[in-house]
């Protein structure tokens, strides 16, 4: 066998490798869900509201992607929309494996076929995530300040969640971080591009990625409209956005802290006590478990679609070689 051959096996074997612990670790999560599930019978779901609370969270992951393509086009790689949309997707199953580092296999795999670094598309992701992230603290605080001044510890912890999250991709600092935790290990100024891109990238960001948690929260609306959940006022069905959107924000920024895959466990523990007091106990729990289950799935089809769709569009085009900046 060829070098050729011997490399094309190598690789079609890592690609089924991924593949497996991707179906192991999402299966754990399902497992769990559907565990909690059990404990509930007393629940009626109506299927057409969590396909469109599926919508919602699958449209509201597209202003991070775009953000991610906004980063490399700042530093001289730019990104096909398709691409960057292609490899945001893919790569959102990378979260239910333990330490997150699958995430980046799968983004730098999607874009290897645009000649993109690993480097590149590690800091790339790093800057983007914690974006997410902070402006979802950002968006909790807010909305903490405006209808929910009562709610002092939740505000405590939004801020407190802001700062984690802000700080360590703030211009003066970023490189600085990338050092000390070894998040990459190659070329650094590379790395360093990222802290120079132009002020405006940052802010259309900061932006389009606040609304997509306003999008979450409308997933999560559809999610207690599907479970029944009794509406305070049904002539203003979206009165408790706000604090749907809070609790959303506050429990994926926790899960995102803690380290878990995919936050499970820390998300709910989170969601549970924003909701309970406005749909009671029982409706919250209830509504952070289907939640889970709804995104899940969506993730599942959307990385699916994006897998496939772009490679059958794409399938005689060449595939660069991914070349270091140096």
């Amino acid at each position: 066998m060829d070098q050729e051959k011997k490399r094309k096996w190598l690789l079609t074997a890592a690609k089924l490798a991924v593949v497996a612990v991707l179906v192991w670790f999402v299966r754990s999560s399902l497992i769990g869900a559907f565990e909690s599930l059990r404990e509930h019978k007393s629940w009626t779901l109506q299927w057409g509201w969590l396909v469109l609370s599926g919508v919602f969270y699958v449209i509201g992951m597209i202003p991070q992607a775009i953000f991610n393509k906004q980063l490399l086009a700042g530093v001289g790689h730019p990104v096909s929309l398709v691409e960057s949309l292609r490899a945001y997707y893919v790569s959102q199953l990378g979260k239910y494996v333990p330490g997150k580092a699958m995430v980046l296999v799968l983004r730098a795999g999607a874009l290897r076929r645009v000649g993109l670094s690993p480097t590149l598309v590690t800091a790339s992701v790093f800057v983007e995530t914690l974006t997410t992230m902070a402006t979802g603290a950002l968006v909790a605080t807010i909305c903490l300040m405006i209808w929910y001044r009562d709610r002092t510890v939740s505000l405590a912890v939004a801020v407190f969640m802001l700062a984690a999250t802000a700080i360590p991709i703030s211009p003066p600092i970023f490189k600085r971080v990338i050092r000390v935790l070894h998040i990459t290990k190659l070329n650094l100024e590379t790395v360093a591009q990222l802290a120079h891109v132009r002020r405006s990238v940052l802010v259309v960001g900061w932006i389009s990625i606040s609304g997509c948690w306003f999008m979450y929260g409308l997933s999560l609306w559809a999610t207690l409209v599907a479970l029944g959940a009794p509406q305070a006022d049904p002539a203003n069905p979206l009165q408790n956005w706000p604090l749907n959107t809070t609790a959303v924000a506050l429990s994926v920024v926790a899960g995102f802290l803690a380290l878990i895959p995919a936050g499970f466990g820390i998300r709910e523990v989170v969601l549970i006590p924003l909701l309970a007091p406005v749909y009671g106990e029982e409706m919250a729990l209830l509504s952070a478990i289907i939640l889970r289950l709804v995104w899940l799935a969506a993730e599942v089809a959307s990385s699916a679609l994006a897998f496939y769709v772009p490679i059958i569009a794409h399938a005689d085009a060449a595939v660069p070689e991914p070349v270091e900046t140096k």
